[in-house]
């Protein structure tokens, strides 16, 4: 769909910018201590590269003029799932950037309205901290978990579960595990087969692998993959995003049979370590699940601070229940079974659909 459609006859008070060419985005970003990697031009250029999502910010600043407020959408357009406005696509969190209820009020409003006439199924809000108000109802709520690093990285360290975390670490030294970091594609392809691995072991469809590629692509120096590798054999690996202040751990992968060895626990600490001694304040962990309760505990083993988070959508949808839904346990344990090509092949061409 067109772009110039979403800017058809604005409202007097607000605009519309394509956040991929407006330099004046990414240096509202850097003022902007609510904004996030989300936010990002590399974000959104990994987004468009890998499933041709189309962002767009609405504002309440005149064009050509500083920005002072901004609340950031993709257009997602599927033959499956319908055509949406989601703020913003398979992030954690995306906060709208405003200064008051009443640019929320009014700015969300406006989405709504270009929903509306683009003829979507529904317009999705993922707010950190804000609450946005009607139409706009719950849809979701998660648990966002985040590491405060401002006390320094031995007292970090000193408050981990001295169990699961600690003497996991120390296990890693004594089993001489070998660490290699970058963004090589060595290391993507070494990423992406325990990537897959992993969530096949959680019933779950592996993103293709075009998207890790772009986000490497865009971030460059500010991504990185962490491997750990026992007797030569990778066992383990994250990928962490940078913005700002921020180490933003996105992706977790191993191979179960190892885990014993503490692979995952060196390398979660040594992003970090490095998120500390490059100056970060936060090392954020990603959202869980309510149900999830093993990922909750482990996340919590690391210090991490916990607070829920809710979804918005108008046309309000069914507030989501506790527990899993009959149809997504039956889809997990079909996908648990599939082999590791089919799942791959699967994953490239469904992936997009389920932003």
């Amino acid at each position: 769909m067109s772009r110039d459609r979403a800017t058809c006859q604005p409202s007097a008070a607000i605009a519309t910018l394509d956040p991929l060419s407006d330099d004046r985005w990414e240096e509202f970003l850097r003022r902007r201590p609510d904004a996030s990697v989300f936010h990002t031009r590399a974000w959104l250029k990994a987004l468009q590269r890998a499933y041709a999502f189309e962002p767009v910010v609405f504002t309440g600043s005149s064009p050509a003029t500083p920005l002072r407020n901004g609340v950031l959408f993709c257009r997602v357009s599927s033959a499956i799932t319908g055509q949406r406005l989601v703020s913003a696509p398979f992030s954690d969190h995306c906060d709208p950037l405003v200064n008051s209820a009443d640019e929320l009020a009014r700015l969300s409003s406006f989405a709504v309205d270009v929903a509306a006439r683009e003829r979507h199924r529904y317009t999705e809000m993922r707010p950190r901290t804000a609450a946005v108000e009607p139409p706009f109802r719950p849809a979701s709520t998660y648990y966002l978990h985040e590491l405060d690093l401002t006390p320094g990285a031995k007292a970090i360290y000193a408050n981990f579960h001295r169990d699961c975390v600690q003497r996991k670490i120390r296990r890693s030294e004594r089993e001489k595990l070998s660490f290699e970091q970058g963004n090589s594609a060595d290391l993507l392809k070494q990423f992406y087969h325990l990537h897959t691995r992993t969530r096949l072991r959680l019933g779950l469809p592996p993103q293709p692998i075009a998207w890790f590629e772009a986000l490497l692509a865009e971030f460059a120096e500010h991504a990185a993959i962490r491997v750990a590798h026992f007797q030569g054999e990778a066992v383990a690996c994250i990928l962490t995003l940078e913005f700002q202040q921020t180490t933003v751990y996105k992706y977790g992968s191993s191979d179960e049979r190892f885990n014993r060895l503490g692979g995952a626990q060196a390398i979660m600490w040594g992003a970090i370590e490095e998120a500390c001694s490059k100056g970060h304040t936060l090392f954020d962990m990603g959202r869980s699940d309510l149900d999830q309760s093993g990922l909750i505990e482990y996340k919590d083993r690391w210090g991490a601070k916990k607070t829920l988070i809710t979804y918005y959508r108008y046309p309000p949808a069914a507030a989501r229940p506790g527990a899993p839904s009959p149809a997504l346990s039956v889809a997990k344990k079909v996908f648990s079974r599939l082999p590791a090509a089919m799942a791959t092949w699967l994953g490239r061409r469904i992936y997009r659909h389920l932003a």
